[in-house]
């Protein structure tokens, strides 16, 4: 019986659909567990004296140490972009008092520009 590959294919998209992205929490959790898995099977072969084993598992617990320290960076710097989206939010909803009244009236005091130019050469 032929198979229509169309709908296999479309079957997998859908499937693929379907599946739930995961979180930086989850993949933290995940990761911390290959770590501390990849270190108990660097124990057990350096107990067994198995020195491919050794090796094999310091690449491991290197590669899913390294995955872990970006994860957590870029859980540091998400929660930094979301502090600052949150005080730049916060300033959009206040009254124009902000940096830029403040600029215009310091460059009234000087005389000048907003840059602290003049337009006359003589005052240069």
């Amino acid at each position: 019986m032929p198979v229509d590959r169309n709908n296999t294919h479309l079957a997998r998209l859908a499937k693929r659909q379907r599946r739930t992205k995961g979180t930086l929490s989850g993949m933290r959790g995940r990761l911390w567990r290959a770590v501390e898995a990849a270190e108990a099977v660097l124990m057990d072969s350096a107990e067994r004296g198995n020195i491919d084993g050794v090796l094999r598992a310091v690449h491991a617990l290197t590669q899913a140490s390294g995955a872990y320290a970006r994860l957590i960076e870029t859980g540091e710097l998400e929660a930094r972009l979301a502090a600052l989206e949150a005080s730049l939010e916060a300033a959009a909803e206040t009254p124009a008092t902000g940096a830029a009244s403040r600029t215009a009236e310091a460059s009234g005091a000087r005389g000048g520009t907003a840059r602290g130019f003049t337009s006359s050469p003589a005052s240069a």
